[in-house]
Formats: C-alpha cells, structure tokens, sequence
C-alpha cells in the first residue's frame, strides 16, 4: 500500500522505494549541495546540447550566412531548446541527467512516485525568469526542509536515490 510523506516519519514507503523525510540539519544540508552541483551539471549539458545544436545549424546555414530569416530561425530553435531542456528536464521517471549522475531524484510529496512531464514544467518553469535561479537558492537555502519555490508550487521534494 502507499502512503504520503508525512514531515515527521523517519521513512515512508511508496511500493518503489522508501524516501527518507525525516532528515537531520546535516543530511538536509547534504542534499542541497548535491542538488546545487546537479544544478550546474544540467546547466552545462543543456550548453553543450545547445553548442552541438548550433554547430550543425552553423555547417548547415554556412552558404547562407547572409541570409536573416536562416539565423533567425536558427536562433528561435536554439533558445526553444533550451527551454525545452528547462521545463522537461526532470522528466526522467523524476530524474534529469545531473540527477541521474549524483544520485537524486525528484518525487510527488502526495504519491511518493516519480514525477512525470507536467510535474517536470510546474517545478521548472520558475526558472526560465532571470535571476531566478538565485531566488531559488536562497529560498532552499533558508528554509528547514530545503525544498524551493519550485517544490512548493508542484507539491514535489527530491530525495537520495
């Protein structure tokens, strides 16, 4: 049977695995380091997927460099890239590559399973807003359970693999 995380249990079960919710200061402090260092690791391969994006466009384009509606497009798919990496990187049975590479993985407070597509959008499109990302920080940073406005508004928290 399933049960929801509930703040002061030590585990809870959820049929798939058992999600630690009652963490020490230090295990909390744990997992917000390794989600900042996931952070930056999906940031860097959303880069380099975006650099290889722009390299084929750029040998595609190369005899038409003079022409402004090829660059155009070029450029609109390559911030539509980035946003799509954005929005649907935690899309993974919960888990985005950095995720996947530091042990984490993103939940629904209410189920404990994975999250999906639409769960994947509610947490991340906060990010797509400049600056954001260090609102983010600071907010995780400051609060108990180390969950940021984007866990808050999608009902999610991210656990130890």
């Amino acid at each position: 049977s399933r049960s929801t995380i509930q703040p002061h249990s030590r585990t809870a079960s959820f049929g798939i695995s058992a999600a630690k919710t009652d963490l020490s200061p230090k295990e909390r402090r744990s997992i917000l380091q390794r989600r900042e260092w996931t952070y930056l690791l999906d940031i860097v391969l959303i880069q380099v997927l975006c650099f290889g994006v722009g390299l084929i466009l750029g040998v595609a384009m190369s005899g038409n460099a003079s022409n402004q509606s090829i660059q155009e497009t070029a450029t609109l798919l390559g911030f539509g890239v980035i946003v799509v990496c954005v929005l649907f990187k935690d899309s993974f049975s919960g888990k985005s590559l950095g995720k996947s590479m530091t042990g984490l993985r993103v939940i629904d407070s209410s189920t404990g399973r994975p999250i999906g597509p639409l769960k994947s959008v509610a947490r991340n499109w906060i990010f797509l807003i400049p600056l954001f990302p260090l609102v983010e920080l600071i907010v995780a940073g400051s609060r108990e359970d180390k969950r940021r406005l984007g866990d808050l508004m999608a009902n999610t928290v991210v656990v130890k693999d």
